[in-house]
């Protein structure tokens, strides 16, 4: 009888949660990874545009991603990094423009530089927030 209680037990230990996870943690990183395939599937959309590009058509990233009201700021350290990486590669301005600035309409070409650099600017100091708080 001793046995089938201490399996008892260990079952029962194998159904709780497993201690350190933190279900905010996961449910940031389902929301992140579920946001993350949206984006994509925008960037997709405006790499299968012809013709010129409006401004609007852009995917930008919600101004909340770099100001620690948004999911970033629930991610772990290693999944938010390499989502910034992921931001870094599409708004760094010279890739960017090399491969977009010949389709965004002209009127609204300087508007769209100024909002990459902005978010490029805004994605370096968040990496640098983050490698201070290693």
């Amino acid at each position: 009888a001793e046995a089938d209680e201490g399996k008892g037990e260990g079952a029962e230990a194998d159904e709780s949660p497993a201690e350190g996870i933190d279900a905010d943690a996961i449910d940031a990183v389902v929301d992140r990874l579920a946001a993350d395939a949206d984006e994509d599937e925008a960037w997709d959309e405006l790499d299968e545009t012809h013709g010129a590009i409006a401004y609007e058509r852009i995917p930008w990233p919600d101004a909340r991603e770099f100001s620690g009201q948004s999911l970033s700021g629930r991610l772990p350290a290693s999944v938010e990094r390499a989502r910034l990486d992921r931001l870094a590669a599409r708004y760094d301005p010279d890739e960017f423009f090399a491969r977009y600035g010949d389709r965004i309409d002209e009127a609204e070409k300087a508007r769209a530089l100024e909002k990459v650099r902005e978010v490029s600017r805004a994605v370096e100091k968040r990496h640098a927030a983050l490698r201070r708080d290693l």
